[in-house]
């Protein structure tokens, strides 16, 4: 089969390019297991304990109820508080080792292997590299500021919007996410609020914000309902990042106690539940991104150098500028 011309990559983030959801799972497994030993108690009490604790207001979120922060889902149980002073002191002090571990493994932050040298390959031939991802901006760029891709390297970022007033993911990066974020401004595209993918007008902006028609782009994404629904929307090529749809058996018990969402599937077989003319991917990536080369020719992107953007393209740059 031959190669597709693309001039156009628009690529999910979280679990296509690198590994995001096996780390909430695995680091909010061990963090209920440590607190169910620490209490003296067995797995599935530890868990009511941790869900009877939920705010009312977080109980109709699509996110999880619980692992977003750790430290703060800890404080507002007050059954793991302790009764006495002393008590509480041991406690605070057993939780913060907790804490520490389930931070350390919520930071990590890697680009699964051969992304690189494929962002490379279709920046060096001229196509566009666009990140479009359903992640809020305040969890999205410190995990991108982490990964080590050269800003240079993004011609965009759309992202969500966070919430006023809600729960920021803590993640330690030191001096990387504000030179990221320096280095990335005017490329950072914030989304209308509550306009997860698949979204036909966010994907048809992307296009037209670029000058790059449906038949020259590809959006590589592991979800098939989400991504795979995006791209069919503007008749765009869908390629299925297969790998980042495994999950782990830590995940896969924390996301049925924790954060069942009917909407959002997880595991290969689920996601091809969800598969259907529409959505069914052009190309699958049974090696994960890499194998995006296989089946796609980079070609220069016409009409998208810095003299030649579209002018809906320059008008959002200079928007974005102005918010700051």
């Amino acid at each position: 089969m031959p190669k597709k011309d693309v001039s156009l990559v628009v690529c999910d983030i979280d679990n296509t390019i690198s590994d995001t959801f096996n780390l909430w799972g695995e680091a909010l497994d061990k963090a209920v297991d440590d607190l169910a030993a620490l209490h003296k108690t067995d797995r599935k009490t530890m868990e009511e304990t941790l869900l009877a604790a939920v705010p009312e207001n977080n109980r109709g979120s699509s996110g999880p109820l619980l692992g977003i922060n750790i430290r703060a889902d800890i404080a507002q149980t007050p059954a793991l508080q302790g009764n006495t002073p002393e008590e509480k002191a041991f406690f605070e002090k057993e939780h913060e080792k907790i804490i520490h571990n389930w931070q350390k493994k919520r930071d990590e932050a890697v680009l699964f292997k051969g992304v690189l040298p494929v962002i490379q390959k279709i920046k060096a031939a001229g196509a566009k590299f666009v990140l479009y991802t359903d992640a809020r901006e305040s969890g999205c760029l410190p995990r991108l500021a982490k990964l080590g891709i050269n800003p240079d390297m993004i011609d965009a970022l759309y992202v969500q919007p966070d919430k006023e007033g809600m729960k920021i993911t803590p993640f330690a990066v030191k001096s990387e996410l504000s030179e990221f974020k320096k280095a990335m401004q005017g490329k950072i595209f914030r989304l209308p609020a509550h306009s997860s993918k698949p979204n036909a007008e966010n994907m048809a902006n992307i296009l037209k914000d670029f000058g790059i028609s449906a038949d020259k782009t590809v959006m590589a994404g592991d979800n098939i309902r989400c991504d795979g629904g995006s791209a069919a929307a503007v008749g765009a090529s869908f390629a299925w990042q297969k790998q980042g749809a495994e999950v782990t058996e830590a995940t896969r018990r924390c996301y049925a106690r924790f954060a069942a969402n009917p909407n959002y599937k997880i595991g290969i077989d689920a996601h091809l539940s969800q598969m259907n003319e529409t959505n069914k991917p052009e190309f699958v990536l049974e090696n994960g991104f890499a194998d995006l080369s296989k089946y796609c020719r980079f070609v220069s992107a016409q009409k998208s150098d810095e003299k030649t953007l579209s002018f809906a393209l320059l008008k959002r740059l200079g928007n974005s500028a102005g918010k700051g």
